[in-house]
């Protein structure tokens, strides 16, 4: 055995080796043991912000790779936010919520049993934030204090140059009109599309709609003429006006009308048969003009009234409407869909009190959501949803209290629904004298829950009766809302 001879001692190499191999060791090698808990380096949204986008990601970073038992995100109403979780093991864990979250909310999450891998726990970490308000300020457009102007109003967004545009009747000079605006405070027009009518009304029941490639369509009723079409490339025309629907001359036809347009920018009309208390569609898909009745009245059956209309990815139409019965002075709240000449049983969705008035169909990832009316027997009305995002059940729940006064003649109000790509909800409505903005995220059929934010006040200028209101989204999902100051005879626009 080789041997190393110190000074007069002879060790072994063996030993030696041996030796040295403790000392490396005692300094600092693999023998060391983790006992450090994991820190929180950050978290996003920062705890307490006021001011977190909707579109919000949260995370939280640590300073080493953790591992975790569960990550939740609630509201203030401890409504759970679903989402997709991510992170465990590595440094950031994430919560993707599957939606936007809603406006101006606070929102609390959680991260329960953090660790490392040595086993040293942090523990459980949570911390707030709100998202930002609803911003609305209300701005009056041209022709108001003129005029009386926006009995009748319709708005819609061209995505070919990112206006807001909306067309509206004009009650003095009996006429139908269009104006448009990016900022509120400038306006384009108000360019005449229809009119002016001296011993006839032209533009009643107006419903806008602008395909991708920009082209404006507009569906009105013309007194003592019928159901009538207006169609232009550019807002200041010229207009090509054409007569879809006159009743063959003995019927009175065209009032609450609605138009959708589908992905070939071709326009689909549901209104109502005031004469045979009917509700009809009118198209021009196939290149010439057709209507038809979908849902007969009789004896004191009317339906057709407070339509809805749109078109799915498919192509296949979709209508809500109000169903009144004169004798028992209620109705129900009305649903058909199909085809020219192939529609579905029209189906009573809601018989529940007096139900259906101002029905605002929208859909969303094939799954329809329909605003309306609901009037309690004792003269309570409020403004309900309904959807079938369960499947074939369908599910309805009243959202918003509108008045508590029996017979209130201002708590009529129209509700029209618009729903965003990111999946949530903007609602419009009158309130005793005062207009409304509300958000809410889509109904959770898995959990049950519907989730609505504070409404916020957007004119609390004492309106009047507000039963002409209009919403859409802008391209970054802000809401936009036109709506008639019966007070004062305007058509207002807020952002």
């Amino acid at each position: 055995m080789p041997v190393v001879q110190l000074r007069n001692k002879t060790i072994p190499y063996c030993l030696i080796i041996l030796l040295c191999a403790g000392i490396i060791a005692g300094c600092g090698g693999t023998s060391h043991k983790d006992i450090t808990a994991p820190a929180v380096v950050s978290k996003t949204p920062t705890d307490g912000s006021a001011t977190a986008p909707l579109s919000s990601t949260v995370s939280a970073t640590f300073s080493e790779g953790v591992n975790f038992d569960s990550f939740t995100l609630t509201n203030d109403r401890n409504i759970p936010v679903i989402g997709t979780i991510t992170g465990n093991g590595t440094s950031v864990a994430t919560f993707a919520p599957a939606i936007n979250l809603n406006f101006n909310t606070r929102y609390t999450a959680k991260i329960i049993n953090v660790r490392d891998g040595a086993g040293n726990r942090l523990g459980d970490i949570s911390w707030s934030f709100t998202t930002s308000q609803a911003v609305m300020n209300y701005h009056i457009t041209p022709d108001s204090h003129t005029y009386d102007v926006g009995q009748f109003n319709s708005i819609a967004m061209s995505p070919v140059d990112g206006k807001v545009y909306i067309t509206y009747y004009n009650t003095t000079k009996h006429s139908l009109y269009l104006i448009g605006t990016i900022d509120g405070y400038t306006f384009d027009g108000p360019f005449l599309v229809a009119g002016p009518a001296v011993t006839d009304w032209a533009g009643r029941y107006c419903s806008l709609a602008i395909d991708a490639a920009g082209n404006f369509h507009i569906s009105y009723y013309h007194e003592g003429v019928g159901l009538k079409y207006a169609t232009a490339s550019i807002p200041s025309g010229p207009w090509t006006l054409t007569t879809v629907d006159n009743g063959g001359g003995a019927a009175d036809v065209g009032t609450f009308t609605a138009i959708a347009v589908d992905k070939l920018g071709k326009p689909h009309i549901s209104y109502y048969d005031v004469t045979n208390t009917a509700l009809k569609y009118a198209t021009n898909a196939s290149g010439t003009w057709i209507n038809e009745t979908v849902d007969n009245g009789f004896a004191d059956d009317n339906p057709g009234t407070h339509t809805s209309i749109k078109v799915d990815d498919t192509g296949v139409v979709h209508m809500s409407y109000y169903d009144f019965h004169s004798s028992i002075n209620n109705g129900n709240l009305k649903y058909i869909f199909g085809k020219s000449g192939a529609w579905s049983d029209a189906r009573t969705l809601d018989s529940t009190g007096d139900v259906g008035e101002f029905s605002s169909l929208a859909i969303h990832n094939g799954k329809i959501y329909i605003a309306y009316n609901h009037m309690y027997p004792d003269g309570h009305r409020f403004i309900r949803i309904i959807t079938n995002a369960s499947g074939d059940a369908w599910m309805h729940r009243d959202i918003i209290e509108v008045s508590r006064v029996a017979n209130d003649s201002q708590s009529r109000t129209s509700n029209p629904i618009v729903i965003d790509p990111a999946g949530l909800v903007h609602l419009a409505y009158y309130k005793a004298g005062t207009v409304y903005y509300a958000t809410g995220i889509l109904y959770d059929a898995v959990q049950n829950i519907w989730d609505w934010a504070t409404a916020k006040v957007v004119d609390d200028s004492q309106v009047g009766q507000g039963i002409y209101a209009a919403i859409t989204v802008d391209s970054k999902n802000r809401a936009r809302v036109s709506y008639y100051d019966a007070t004062d005879g305007d058509l207002k626009y807020a952002e």
